[in-house]
C-alpha cells in the first residue's frame, strides 16, 4: 500500500475472516485505487470495492506475469509488482 502523500509503502497482512476485509478498506483515507489480478474468485472483492466506492482495476494475468522476470509466483512479490505497475501507470487493466 502506497501513501501518495508521504511516499511511504506500508506492508500488511490482511486476514480474510469475518468483516476484516470490509473494515480495512472502509478505514482507508480517500481517494483509494486498488489493483488486483483477474481470478475466478474475484467478483466478491470487485463488488465490495464498488459498494465502498473504491476504484478497483482488474489486471490481465498474462500481461502482469510478463512484467515479472521471475517465473515463480510468490504472494508478496506479486503484491509488490501490482503496486509498481499501478504507480508507474503501466497496470494492464482489462
Amino acid at each position: 500500500m502506497l501513501d501518495t502523500t508521504t511516499g511511504e509503502v506500508v506492508k500488511t497482512t490482511l486476514q480474510h475472516e469475518g468483516n476484516n476485509v470490509r473494515e480495512f478498506y472502509c478505514k482507508l483515507p480517500r481517494p483509494v485505487r486498488v489493483g488486483i489480478e483477474a481470478t475466478g474468485s474475484m467478483q466478491w472483492f470487485v463488488n465490495l470495492m464498488e459498494e465502498l466506492r473504491i476504484e478497483c482495476l482488474v489486471g490481465h494475468p498474462a500481461t502482469i506475469r510478463a512484467a515479472e522476470p521471475r517465473k515463480q509466483k510468490h504472494d508478496r512479490r506479486d503484491a509488490d509488482l501490482l503496486l509498481s505497475l499501478l504507480v508507474e501507470e503501466r497496470f494492464p487493466a482489462i
